[in-house]
């Protein structure tokens, strides 16, 4: 019978136990910046490093106009620099798309491209603004979600909403989309176009490119169902788009 030695397992676990502890005493946080609620206020999205080194994000509501009765502002597009100092490059406006909500995406140009509700939008790390496309909310979509820069340069993306009618879908149960560089728009595909969205509705994440060059993307509804009762409707779908 092997035996064991238990005062020598005793002083191993201490001394791995205070190792950790050490190490985990070492860990520091830093705050970087406090949003005061009126310059910037409610950032929900990630942080974006740009080729320069500094972070961009974006903040739902704060910067200069009033979006609401209480005064709070329409979001604003800001960078953190190394001297970790708030700079606002972009204050949303009402009279055009407000409220950015989607992390910002550092395009191959080196810019940087978001989406509001209702519109995607091209900023420089300067502040230069341009919105590429305003969503009608018709057969083009509407509320744009994440997107991604694809191979060829164009962008590509989803809407939970918009899109061709069909009998399931008389508003549009949402679509993919591209926009090039320049801010044209295509529809590249609409869901449900069938009864009870065999082909899934309501995309709502970002699409992602394979090697294969094809779009994968998620849906939150639809699906084939095995019998055409609300129960057994199958709740989100994955697919694949192929676009040539």
């Amino acid at each position: 019978m092997t035996r064991v030695n238990y005062r020598a397992l005793v002083i191993s676990l201490y001394v791995f136990a205070a190792t950790v502890a050490i190490s985990a005493s070492a860990q520091t946080y830093t705050e970087l910046l406090n949003f005061n609620g009126t310059s910037a206020a409610g950032p929900q999205t990630a942080l974006t490093q740009g080729i320069d080194g500094n972070l961009y994000g974006t903040t739902i509501y704060g910067g200069t106009g009033a979006c609401t009765n209480g005064g709070i502002g329409c979001g604003i597009v800001f960078k953190i620099a190394r001297d970790r100092k708030l700079q606002i490059l972009y204050n949303f406006q009402l009279g055009g798309p407000i409220n950015p909500s989607n992390t910002l995406l550092l395009g191959r140009d080196g810019n940087l491209y978001g989406t509001t509700g209702g519109a995607i939008f091209k900023i420089t790390p300067s502040g230069d603004f341009t919105v590429l496309y305003t969503f009608k909310g018709g057969t083009d979509g509407a509320d744009p979600q994440g997107f991604i820069q694809g191979a060829d340069g164009n962008f590509y993306g989803t809407t939970p909403d918009g899109g061709a009618h069909s009998n399931s879908c008389p508003e549009g149960c949402g679509t993919v989309f591209k926009i090039t560089p320049a801010g044209v728009h295509t529809t590249l595909y609409s869901f449900c176009p069938q009864n009870y969205c065999p082909d899934g509705e309501n995309p709502k994440g970002a699409l992602v490119q394979g090697p294969d060059g094809s779009f994968y993307g998620t849906t939150t509804y639809g699906g084939v169902q095995r019998r055409h009762h609300l129960q057994n409707y199958p709740k989100g779908r994955i697919y694949a788009f192929v676009h040539l």
